[in-house]
């Protein structure tokens, strides 16, 4: 979400709009230097949205007195401000997804930990029900977002509902020959082995333990792999890495800066989202099909149309995702790398369309 709102907010400066930001505290400095104003409120943890902040952003605060012509939200964290503004400037809440997925992910998980997230999710269904229906457009990032909101639980109205689709700035993800053989160097990966990787937050429901128990299975039985990220779920998967059957072939990256994202990506052959989740409109496939990977999905992740040859489906067991990975390794090969990302889906593309959707809005005011 803040690689989305950087670059959205970015783009509306470039094109003469002048923005400012009530956010929660502890945010990087550098991404806060093109709002005209910034206004931090204490309380809660960077990106989490706390009692307070509900009971501030409702209230009257300095924001109100700046009387923007447009209120853009990131899911429904400015209901309030939507609210106390309505009839003074329209407003629009860009939805990366609704609470009532995560209550569907906590079910197919099915742990005691995930189990117990749902009564609290379940409010937040109420929630989201009431907060969409503060503003005059809700941005979906893809078309499994949308089907979330129109689902009867959440019940946004078709009218306010807009797919602007999630892009990438395709030069940022390019494949580099130079930077495959670096990287792989670094995890001392030889040239002619088959990589797949995956970058996501290290959570059971993410499932790279999955992942991890394809390449056990003989058609994977050589394949390396590169995981990217960190997480709650990193000690388990780094305890069934060291069996004697994937020694040496799981390499572990930890966080890396998106900057340097397309490095990694440019070492490995194909990619893997074996997600046990409901996902909204996962951007790592974007990135993915940028630079020149095909992908590899559990069944039922949403993608876009466009990339329907792009990516690959394989249902949630081992022995499948691992004949998918090696047949989509094994063509990947034969083909050559080149980008696989559709026009539809560059950054330049989802800014265009937020741009004359944010026009038209201020125009309806």
């Amino acid at each position: 979400m803040e690689a989305s709102l950087t670059a959205l907010s970015a783009h509306l400066v470039s094109i003469g709009y002048k923005l400012a930001l009530v956010t929660t505290s502890g945010g990087d400095p550098a991404r806060l230097d093109i709002f005209e104003e910034v206004w931090e409120l204490p309380g809660g943890r960077e990106g989490r949205y706390s009692f307070s902040w509900w009971v501030r952003t409702a209230s009257k605060g300095p924001w109100v007195d700046w009387d923007p012509h447009l209120v853009v939200s990131i899911s429904v964290a400015g209901a309030g401000v939507a609210r106390r503004l309505r009839g003074r400037a329209p407003s629009a809440a860009q939805s990366h997804g609704a609470a009532l997925e995560e209550v569907r992910s906590s079910l197919r998980t099915a742990t005691l930990r995930e189990l117990s997230k749902i009564p609290l999710n379940a409010v937040r269904i109420l929630r989201d029900r009431v907060a969409y229906r503060q503003f005059d457009r809700v941005w979906a990032v893809g078309d499994g977002v949308a089907s979330q909101l129109t689902h009867p639980a959440i019940s946004v109205p078709a009218s306010k509902l807009k797919v602007v689709h999630n892009g990438v700035e395709p030069s940022a993800f390019s494949f580099s020959h130079g930077e495959r053989v670096k990287a792989r160097n670094a995890a001392q990966i030889a040239p002619t082995a088959t990589v797949v990787v995956t970058t996501s937050r290290l959570h059971r429901q993410k499932g790279v333990a999955l992942l991890l128990e394809a390449l056990r299975q003989p058609a994977c039985i050589s394949m390396h792999a590169l995981i990217v990220g960190t997480g709650p779920d990193e000690s388990r998967l780094r305890t069934l890495a060291a069996d004697r059957t994937l020694a040496g072939r799981v390499h572990f990256v930890g966080a890396v800066p998106r900057d340097d994202l397309g490095n990694l990506l440019s070492a490995a052959d194909v990619f893997a989202l074996p997600s046990l989740r409901s996902e909204g409109a996962p951007l790592s496939i974007l990135e993915a099909a940028s630079a020149g990977l095909r992908i590899v999905c559990t069944a039922g992740t949403p993608i876009p149309e466009a990339l329907g040859g792009v990516v690959h489906f394989a249902s949630a067991t081992p022995a499948a995702l691992a004949t998918a990975l090696a047949s989509v390794a094994a063509r990947a090969q034969d083909e050559g790398r080149f980008s696989r990302l559709p026009k539809e889906l560059t950054q330049e593309k989802s800014l265009a369309d937020y741009s004359l959707d944010v026009a038209a809005l201020i125009t309806s005011e």
